[in-house]
């Protein structure tokens, strides 16, 4: 039953519990021996898919080789995240930096994942951006039919090339 606590069962090594649908927030707590709240999970009814939300990991690509990890979310009007959303979302790069490739954690999926199209999977994709090395603004767009859209601003430095640095070893005797 909802609310009902439970002890936990060696044994299937896991709890469950039979829960009736209802539009809302389902909140689930764990406790500790002494029954204090040692970790909480919430989850709430999502509405239908309204907007694209893009989270970038690191908006300073300053070092050779950076790559910035963008993080997409499928939300609700609400801002909820809408996980059984599986929308086709094309991206775009501008600036001084090249997408890598994108992909939505769907084992099931045996499409490229270099190309700059992917299809959300649980309302949710990932895109990697690397630097091309070179100053300058970037901006990656996300968008998706009759979603609005999302982008991200990131910034890439000039930065040398391992393979441009010249060194020199002396030997000093004393």
């Amino acid at each position: 039953q909802v609310g009902e606590t439970k002890p936990f069962d060696d044994n299937r090594g896991s709890l469950s519990w039979q829960v009736p649908f209802k539009a809302g927030t389902l909140k689930a707590e764990a406790l500790d021996a002494e029954g204090k709240v040692v970790a909480t999970y919430s989850i709430t009814t999502s509405l239908r898919p309204y907007a694209l939300k893009a989270v970038a990991d690191k908006t300073d690509l300053s070092e050779a080789g950076s790559v910035s990890i963008i993080t997409i979310d499928i939300l609700d009007d609400n801002g909820n995240p809408v996980r059984l959303a599986d929308n086709e979302i094309p991206c775009t790069v501008s600036g001084p930096a090249t997408l890598l490739g994108l992909e939505a954690a769907n084992g099931s999926d045996t499409g490229n994942y270099n190309d700059n199209v992917q299809r959300a999977f649980h309302g949710r994709m990932v895109a990697y951006v690397r630097s091309n090395g070179q100053p300058g603004n970037i901006t990656v767009n996300f968008t998706s039919p009759l979603l609005k859209s999302a982008s991200v601003k990131l910034e890439s430095h000039r930065y040398t090339k391992l393979e441009d640095i010249q060194m020199s070893v002396s030997v000093i005797e004393e």
